[in-house]
This record gives C-alpha cells, structure tokens and sequence, in this order.
C-alpha cells in the first residue's frame, strides 16, 4: 500500500513543510509566506473596498447629472433655433421662387393672351394656332 503522507511543497519557496493549505488557489505554504499570501489578499481586498467606495461616491454625486441636463437642455434650445432659422430660410426661398414662377407665368399669359386677341381680331388664325394654344395652356396649367 503506497504511503499517503508526502510532504507539501511551498508554492513561493519550493520547500518543503508546507503546512497551510490555502483552499481559494488550492496552494500550500510554509508558515512565512501564508502569512504574506494572506497580506495579499488583505490587500486585495482593501483595494476592492476603495473602488467600491470610489463607485458609490460617483453614484451619488447629483451634479453629474444636471450637468449633463443642462447640456442636454443647451443642445435642445440650440437645435430649436436652428431649426427655426432653416425653417424661416425655407420659407423665403419658396416666397421668393412661388413670386418668381407667377410673375414668369403672368408674362406668358399675358403674352399668349395678347396673341390669341390679335389672332381673333384679324381672324386670321387656324388649326394649327388654336392646337398650339391649347398646348400652350396645358404647359401653363402645370
């Protein structure tokens, strides 16, 4: 029957006596270096407790918060006058170009208008004149 009493090495130090075993990275140490394998884990730990305390500091700063509010509000307000200045600008252009194409349109008619008095007047026109009147005011009407 083989002997079940082999001597535990030492994880740091490779010798034997290892007489603490650590059951969370399953390594044994002799009794100098668990004593320091406990001290880095102690402080381990306490650097967990200050990130933990970091977070909750950061979680219950309120001014964070409306700061960004704020911007957002900043951001908002901004886009709305943008949006009112391009609006405005969309209407002026379409003014404009409505005033424009009416005036082009009133010239054409009034041109064709004076034609088509002329041609009646004189009774002097035709087929072809009165289908390139009716093509005229189709063109016209869109």
């Amino acid at each position: 029957m083989a002997s079940t009493n082999m001597k535990q090495i030492c994880a740091k130090c490779n010798k034997g006596g290892g007489i603490a075993m650590c059951h969370g990275c399953q390594q044994s140490f002799c009794t100098k270096h668990f004593v320091e394998h406990r001290q880095e884990l102690s402080q381990q730990i306490d650097h967990i407790g200050q990130e933990h305390d970091l977070l909750r500091q950061d979680l219950s700063r309120e001014e964070n918060i409306d700061s960004f509010l704020v911007h957002i509000d900043q951001w908002e307000q901004e886009s709305i006058k943008t949006i009112q200045t391009c609006a405005q600008n969309a209407r002026t252009t379409f003014q404009q170009l409505h005033n424009q194409t009416k005036n082009e349109l009133k010239i054409s008619f009034d041109k064709l208008t004076q034609e088509i008095r002329d041609y009646r007047e004189s009774y002097d026109y035709t087929e072809v004149d009165i289908i390139k009147w009716i093509d005229t005011l189709k063109e016209l009407r869109q």
